[in-house]
């Protein structure tokens, strides 16, 4: 939590976020630079990358949308899976972008989506 409180107090940070959803058809993942906070905060795009699922990948992910094919073993090994390629997407972006990889404060990622319950 420390370094967390460290990087906070920072005036700028370079995060990554990536993103996968529901099309499952890759992994987005941008590399941008935050400054300010609140009505103040500014966000520039440093960098871009999208890293396409292999046509299997795909199939096993779209696979666990539906009960009668999806359990709780196949979350856990395709969340290892993942895992993965989540980090050959960050390396990507930050090296396209070129900037070294310790310029990178956080990393931010909230999986593979794989149902949504609108309520």
């Amino acid at each position: 939590m420390k370094r967390i409180f460290e990087i906070a107090q920072l005036p700028q940070k370079r995060i990554v976020g990536l993103m996968s959803g529901t099309s499952a058809d890759g992994i987005d993942a941008a590399l941008v630079e935050i400054e300010g906070s609140g009505l103040e905060t500014q966000v520039q795009l440093l960098g871009f990358h999208f890293y396409p699922f292999p046509k299997d990948i795909r199939e096993q992910i779209c696979e666990l949308f539906f009960p009668q094919s999806g359990s709780v073993d196949k979350v856990c090994q395709i969340n290892f899976l993942l895992g993965g390629l989540f980090a050959d997407a960050t390396l990507e972006v930050i090296r396209k972008s070129d900037f070294p990889l310790s310029s990178i404060h956080l990393i931010a990622s909230h999986g593979q989506t794989i149902y949504h319950l609108p309520r």
